[in-house]
């Protein structure tokens, strides 16, 4: 059985000789740079010239709708800019005595109590290699949307992962109580158990930035670790498989913490409402 520890902040040792792999800064910082430039011209543009602004007889709301949703998109990347400076960013530090996961996201550092960390000694892996999977999904006017995510596993000499998944579905669903109710949560979750025996930490895609690159991870991993080469992958359409298929594509996209993506995928495999997927979906988690 595996010998993997859940760690709680105070808990994890602090060892400057340790290797740590985070989330990198730059991809949000021009995020934020640019969806603040745009912000700022749509708040502004009524103040301009006509030949810079908008129609005053018609666009003053239209513009600072825009400007406001914009803005707030700009907020949200600054946020994650700001957690990227602090010491909670990482996802994974190689020890000499093994490896520290970070299933908590950087973006809910902040947020109190609970094992946040996993730790996996260096004998209980079997091997590490990086993994490439290209999939396509449709979007809600029919569009399709080819995606690529890049990913690391971890290979468990044995099996037994049934803790290390309560402790991620824990994390997915729990609430931080607030002045106001419950405080939000960004869906982001970079770590997940895949079958009995194997630990899947994104790497790059629409959430994630890890640094460094995945090949260079791999290949500093390497010299502690049994790897193995580059898996490349491609998923599926989801129409294409059968039921337990289907619904193993909806829970993948559940603890990857693309919610939103899920309810669409059932709606279009099942012709389901809304809320009869949001639904569904709670019954498969």
């Amino acid at each position: 059985m595996n010998q993997i520890k859940f760690l709680r902040e105070q808990e994890i040792p602090a060892s400057p000789g340790d290797t740590v792999f985070r989330q990198g800064m730059w991809r949000n910082a021009i995020a934020c740079a640019v969806s603040t430039t745009i912000a700022a011209a749509f708040l502004a543009s009524p103040h301009l010239p006509p030949i810079f602004g908008w129609d005053p007889n018609g666009g003053l709301a239209l513009a600072y709708i825009i400007g406001g949703i914009v803005g707030l998109l700009a907020w949200f990347t600054w946020r994650a800019v700001i957690m990227a400076r602090a010491p909670t960013n990482w996802v994974m530090r190689l020890a000499p005595n093994g490896l520290y996961l970070r299933y908590r996201s950087y973006l809910n550092g902040d947020f109190p109590g609970e094992p946040v960390a996993a730790f996996i000694p260096g004998g209980a892996i079997a091997w590490i290699g990086p993994v490439v999977e290209k999939s396509r999904r449709i979007d809600s006017e029919g569009s399709t949307i080819f995606e690529t995510h890049r990913r690391l596993e971890i290979k468990l000499r044995e099996a037994g992962l049934d803790e290390f998944k309560r402790h991620l579905a824990h994390e997915r669903k729990r609430q931080i109580p607030s002045r106001f109710g419950t405080k939000g949560v960004f869906r982001h979750y970079p770590v997940r158990a895949v079958g009995d025996d194997t630990i899947q930490l994104d790497w790059r895609d629409t959430q994630t930035a890890t640094v460094p690159r995945l090949k260079v991870a791999t290949a500093i991993l390497a010299r502690r670790y049994p790897s193995r080469p580059l898996d490349s992958r491609r998923q599926p359409d989801a129409a294409d498989l059968d039921r337990q298929g289907q619904e193993n594509q909806i829970i993948s996209l559940v603890e990857a913490g693309e919610v939103i993506q899920a309810v669409k995928l059932t709606k279009r495999l099942y012709g389901l409402s809304t809320t009869d997927a949001k639904a569904f979906i709670d019954d498969l988690s």
